[in-house]
């Protein structure tokens, strides 16, 4: 009987429950599941899934809070806002009827 030093050690970690191995022997631990049929370890689809959706809500997160968040805690807060490219921008001054037809401002 001879077993595959990648296959020999996620049996390990495997067994020890996490408590032996690296961070990284765990994460490949997700990503496969041990077939008792064939005996070998196989892609897990659903692990990959879960650790890829995961590790792309934390990176979502980490973007956000360094954009967004910056501008709401006071960094930006008293700047005035750009318009759109192309975009008119018009002011209006309030005058009175009497101001008018006077010729005034």
């Amino acid at each position: 009987m001879e077993f595959s030093p990648r296959e020999l050690r996620l049996a390990v970690v495997e067994a020890s429950q996490g408590k032996v191995g690296t961070a990284f022997d765990r994460v490949i631990l997700r990503c496969f599941k041990y077939d008792p049929a064939s005996r070998k370890y196989h892609f897990y689809v659903m692990g990959a899934l879960r650790l890829g959706s995961g590790a792309f809500a934390v990176a979502l997160a980490v973007l956000l809070a360094r954009s967004g968040g910056a501008r709401s805690a006071g960094k930006g807060a008293g700047r005035r806002k750009r318009a759109l490219p192309g975009a008119r921008t018009t002011r209006f001054r309030c005058v009175s009827s009497q101001a008018a037809s006077k010729g005034g401002p």
